[in-house]
């Protein structure tokens, strides 16, 4: 079953990074403003806290409900590109699985400079897998991450420009995931983009 409220999650992996030493990023307040205001736009779209457990749901109607919320972020940085192919149900808690859908968009606009939004793009693609998983790749055509960090990337309170205190986002991303039984794994070229794939298993 899925450990805990995304606050508890929040709450265990600066736990986490305290043990280890770590400390927090300074945090962009404009990164953040725009950042908190996505998840406040969440937020009022699901209403109350869902009271829901881990049941199946469709991939597409949460995907398609965070690209809507993180349109309005992406647009006057990129095109947005989404492409949604067949994909199985998934066991996930709906609001838990938006939260992280979210946040790699909005992380994914912030990897992209201001000031040219026909040259760059944000792709969606959900799909099914080689072994009948459902699949959601989250790609953006900026500067990509530096290889030398890949290895932290999901690490506790970790951040690189890509947006400043969005590595607790990324850890609670890998611990929401990992709880249902899929993984995410990121591909990255510097100078040419990342992308952040989401693999998980179908309903039982």
């Amino acid at each position: 079953s899925l450990a805990g409220s995304l606050p508890e999650l929040a709450e265990r992996v600066r736990a986490r990074a305290a043990a280890e030493g770590r400390t927090a990023p300074v945090v962009d307040p404009e990164q953040e403003r725009q950042r908190l205001s996505a998840f406040a736009a969440y937020l009022e779209q699901f209403g109350r806290p869902d009271s829901r457990g881990v049941g199946p749901v469709d991939p597409r109607d949460i995907l398609e409900q965070a690209v809507a919320l993180a349109r309005a972020e992406i647009e006057p940085k990129a095109r947005l590109r989404a492409t949604y192919l067949p994909a199985p149900s998934v066991d996930a808690q709906p609001r838990q699985l938006g939260q992280v859908f979210v946040s790699l968009l909005i992380n994914a606009a912030q990897a992209i400079p201001d000031g040219a939004p026909d040259a760059n793009a944000v792709g969606v693609e959900l799909d099914t897998n080689d072994n009948g998983w459902g699949r959601v790749a989250i790609a953006d055509t900026g500067e990509g991450i530096d290889p030398n960090l890949l290895r932290m990337v999901f690490e506790p309170l970790f951040s690189t420009k890509r947006g400043a205190g969005m590595g607790v986002g990324l850890a609670i991303t890998r611990e929401i995931i990992q709880d249902l039984g899929g993984g995410i794994y990121v591909d990255t070229t510097r100078g040419a983009g990342t992308m952040f794939i989401i693999e998980l298993p179908p309903a039982q």
